[in-house]
């Protein structure tokens, strides 16, 4: 049984109430998980008089508050609360029927109408005129990227969390909060992501001490974040029983923890969203013409802050962009030019810039800096965590981001022929634990021309072991090793050691200095006999003309029981590769197809009021799902349509071929 209330009086059941439907959607255009309400009810007699009424005495801008009770067992819940806007009514003064429209009471109502209105952060107003809170600005230190060193005047700026609460004040009268663990910069100081992101307009970087700051809309914000930092959102009850805009990394809405388990599903299918497909991938945004007399910062393909698009590898029949090029900006050189080595240019005043700051927030906040991709320290740079590669390194796609803008002919691929015999560890038994025993060794490769090994360019010598690279760019470096583990007896019991395996991918300069180290274990073992295992490493490294790049094996291993003698001799075969390049282009970022979350699954299944209830408290919960009572699938909702009467609904949920 329900009750319809307007304005807290209540009215009948509207004509065609058992048609009527909640959706829950997860909206990708506007990257919310939002309910909606689709089906227009249709009232008379009471319902009809009550809202012809104030249309005759309020005119048509107003909105009227729809609550839906439910009653279940003995007492009644509230299962909708919305608005009716007058202006979207439909009245038949023959049949005296109204139809409506309804929206719910938080985003539909408040903010989805208005998230695109322009709006200085710090006017203070609303956008009906209510005083509301200026945004937060704060007092920034900009560094001279040649020296390094900080510049005295400040420049004021707003944190993106300040300004989202401002937006949605503005939007809202301040009837609507605003909740984000991830982008509250007084959270979580120690992590360097979204929060640490600034706004300042153009002319208060080049002339500070505005009066006023940056002119943008809620849309235009959200969507920058996100291209830089993928991010969601939802509404929630809030702590002050308002309802909250809620803003939280994209991982977030993708909780491991279910809500509810549905088994034995009768027709459960499987398809694949090709909206969330596409081909290609497009990164940065505006940025200056390189200048050596007023610029620092040298852009180089992928490592820099330029609109560029790559491809995504894959077969999928699709032919769509995934648009990350964004509007405002982030270039180092321009940032530059603004505090420091150009100041008289006007061009960029009206502009939104984004700059990185260091959190947390302390008397001083400074930018955030980066160091030479080939000197390793001066000139700086600003930003570095939004130059085009850290922003494909955050997103999940579909594929590795390629480029092939000619042969790939600096690229090469060499390996060892024979099994390469680099540790013995050894001990005899004691009371006493041993203690680990570490083995660091450089891997000769010697075979570059034997397929699928080649060496194109002959920049890999296979007699010191090193690739060599002939100019500045970004290279994708891989490495794959079979290491065995054996003992001289042949014994297997004799080994008795656990031990890992760590590939070393080690960077040096022209004249043999060590520049750069990157680690990564490939092998676990729980050890105690003889064995053979594979692992394999990639890394993405910058290198300058002249550097060359060798590969490390590293085996750490410790007896597995100590009153056991071990006896372990370690050998290892494999190959070392590159095949990512300036010229010749390859794989600038690779990526993990089968953890895109592109699989859908529908199936049509009543939902009680309660198992209903259950899923809404939390739409970020997975939901567990089968069609044999066994088989599950962990899945989060992409679409439910639910009818509000009978129950009835048709879901669509969305997961990754992992299910994780």
């Amino acid at each position: 049984m329900f009750k319809f209330y307007f304005d807290g009086n209540e009215v009948s059941d509207p004509l065609n109430w058992e048609e009527f439907e909640e959706n829950i959607v997860r909206d990708d255009i506007i990257k919310g998980l939002l309910p909606r309400y689709d089906i227009k009810p249709i009232f008379n007699a009471g319902g009809y008089a009550y809202l012809s009424s104030l249309l005759k005495t309020s005119g048509f801008c107003n909105l009227v508050a729809l609550r839906v009770d439910f009653k279940c067992g003995d007492v009644y819940e509230t299962v909708l609360n919305g608005y009716i806007p007058i202006s979207d009514c439909k009245f038949n003064r023959n049949k005296c029927t109204v139809e409506c429209q309804v929206v719910d009471d938080n985003y539909g109502a408040r903010i989805h109408n208005n998230k695109s209105i322009l709006t200085d952060l710090i006017a203070g107003k609303s956008k009906n005129g209510v005083d509301i809170t200026p945004a937060t600005e704060y007092d920034v230190y900009f560094f001279i990227p040649a020296t390094g060193v900080y510049i005295p005047t400040t420049r004021k700026g707003i944190l993106v969390y300040d300004a989202l609460r401002y937006l949605i004040d503005f939007m809202t009268d301040g009837n609507v909060g605003f909740e984000s663990n991830y982008l509250d910069y007084t959270l979580n100081v120690s992590l360097r992501n979204a929060k640490n992101m600034m706004l300042f307009l153009g002319e208060e970087l080049r002339v500070p001490s505005q009066d006023k700051s940056v002119t943008i809309s809620f849309t235009d914000l959200f969507k920058e974040i996100d291209k830089r930092y993928s991010i969601g959102f939802t509404i929630i009850k809030g702590s002050d029983g308002r309802p909250t805009v809620k803003i939280e990394e994209a991982n977030y809405f993708y909780n491991a923890t279910s809500s509810l388990t549905i088994n034995d599903i009768t027709d459960l299918q499987e398809s694949f969203d090709n909206e969330l497909l596409y081909s290609s991938v497009v990164f940065g945004g505006t940025t200056a013409d390189y200048n050596a007399a007023i610029h620092s910062f040298g852009q180089v393909k992928f490592l820099g802050f330029k609109e560029e698009e790559y491809f995504l590898t894959g077969e999928c029949n699709i032919d769509k962009k995934l648009e990350l090029n964004t509007d405002y900006i982030v270039d180092s050189n321009i940032i530059e030019e603004l505090i420091y080595t150009n100041t008289s240019n006007v061009d960029y005043d009206t502009n939104t810039f984004i700059v990185e700051v260091a959190t947390p927030l302390a008397s001083s906040i400074s930018c955030v800096w980066g160091t030479d991709f080939i000197t390793q320290s001066l000139p700086l740079y600003y930003n570095p965590n939004l130059t085009n590669n850290k922003v494909a390194e955050r997103y999940n796609l579909q594929g590795s981001v390629a480029q092939y803008l000619g042969g790939n002919d600096v690229g090469f691929r060499a390996s060892n022929t024979y099994a390469y015999y680099f540790a013995n560890h050894t001990n005899g038994t004691s009371l006493t634990p041993v203690t680990q025993q570490i083995s660091v060794v450089e891997v000769p490769f010697n075979n570059a021309t034997t397929p699928p090994n080649y060496n194109t360019a002959g920049q890999y010598s296979t007699v010191t072991n090193r690739y060599t690279s002939t100019q500045d760019g970004q290279y994708m470096m891989g490495a794959t090793y079979i290491v065995s583990s054996d003992t001289p007896s042949g014994d297997p019991l004799l080994l008795n050691r656990v031990w890992q395996i760590y590939i070393r991918f080690r960077r040096y300069n022209s004249v043999n200095t060590l520049l750069q180290e990157d680690v990564y274990q490939v092998i676990n073992t729980t050890g105690g006999g003889i064995e053979t295992r594979t692992g394999s490493a990639s890394n993405l490294m910058f290198l300058a003309n002249g550097d060359y790049v060798k590969m490390w094996i590293t085996v750490n291993s410790i007896p597995k029981n100590y009153l056991l003698a071990s006896n372990g001799q370690f050998y290892v075969q494999g190959s070392f590769y590159t095949n990512a390049t300036v010229t010749g282009g390859g794989i600038y970022e690779e990526s993990e197809p089968r953890d895109y979350f592109v699989s859908k699954l529908e199936f049509n299944r009543p939902l009680s009021y309660n198992e209903y209830k259950t899923l809404k408290l939390d739409l970020s919960k997975s939901l567990i799902v089968n069609h044999d009572g066994q088989t599950n699938s962990t899945a989060w909702i992409r679409k439910i349509n639910r009818k509000f009467a009978s129950g009835e609904s048709s879901i669509q949920l969305i997961s990754n071929l992992n299910n994780t």
